[in-house]
């Protein structure tokens, strides 16, 4: 981090502010104590670096995602020794998974797959799934660079429909939990071929991002035959990510089965399900 003195001024005044909190909530929420600069560097830079938003402190906000971790057990969900059933079911989807890096090797990939989702899901079990692949990719990361790693997100709307995409509500607290609870995590995010589904919830969604995420995205859109639209992904994502380690669905060269992302116990339980339908 480079940092100019009054926005080192800044991390050090959050860091003292930080000091009031209990040590075990941070234990709970599975975030290091004492907090470093990293986790303050993250909240003060989506912030614009002020030290209060909306007459609220960083060192509050950080709180409000410590508590929000510990609440939502976030832990155990990237230890994988809390899952619930129906977070089971959604990863037997493939809907969401996490799948290689980007061209730099610093940025994880988390897959987000329209066609594959059944539009019923619940905002509760939306949050828990998506939670779930943000904190394995993030694990994906070394650990000495952890702490402001970020990833990149592919969001394929191709052969998807308005039915499949997830419901407004839940779609609205997932932009909420990653403004608020994974600030300066989010590299880049691709949506692929957009198309109706997805501008009807884009319309909702755009004005709640703050500039400097709406500067992320980049809308990737293929043309014409099944082989021109794989040529235009493929030409426009050479530019940031690996083609070998990019499925071929998105103009990659790698055939992958999300099934090897599954935990052991749950690919195990979808397998006997399988056999036994």
């Amino acid at each position: 981090m480079s940092l100019s003195e009054d926005q080192h001024a800044m991390i050090q005044s959050t860091l003292r502010q930080l000091q009031e909190v209990p040590v075990d909530l941070f234990e709970q929420a599975g975030v290091s104590f004492p907090p470093d600069e990293a986790l303050c560097w993250r909240y003060l830079d989506a912030a614009g670096w002020r030290e209060c938003v909306r007459s609220k402190p960083i060192s509050e906000y950080i709180r409000d995602t410590l508590e929000w971790r510990r609440n939502l057990k976030v832990p155990k969900l990237a230890a994988e020794t809390l899952l619930s059933p129906a977070l089971q079911t959604n990863l037997c989807t493939g809907s969401i998974y996490v799948d290689g890096f980007d061209a730099s090797g610093d940025h994880p990939l988390v897959m987000f797959r329209l066609a594959r989702f059944k539009g019923t899901e619940t905002t509760e079990d939306f949050i828990e799934y998506m939670v779930y692949n943000l904190e394995r990719a993030l694990l994906r990361v070394p650990q000495e660079q952890r702490a402001l790693a970020s990833f990149c997100v592919l969001f394929n709307c191709d052969t998807g429909d308005a039915g499949q995409m997830p419901r407004l509500a839940a779609v609205r607290e997932a932009v909420n939990v990653l403004m608020r609870h994974y600030p300066s995590r989010l590299h880049r995010l691709y949506v692929v071929n957009p198309g109706t589904a997805f501008a009807l919830t884009w319309r909702v969604v755009r004005p709640l991002l703050e500039a400097n995420t709406r500067n992320k995205i980049v809308f990737v859109r293929g043309h014409g035959s099944p082989n021109s639209k794989r040529q235009c992904l493929r030409t426009t994502l050479a530019q940031t990510i690996d083609l070998s380690t990019l499925e071929v669905d998105y103009g990659g060269d790698r055939t992958f089965d999300f099934m090897q992302t599954l935990p052991a116990c749950v690919h195990l339980n979808h397998v006997t399900e399988q056999t036994e339908a």
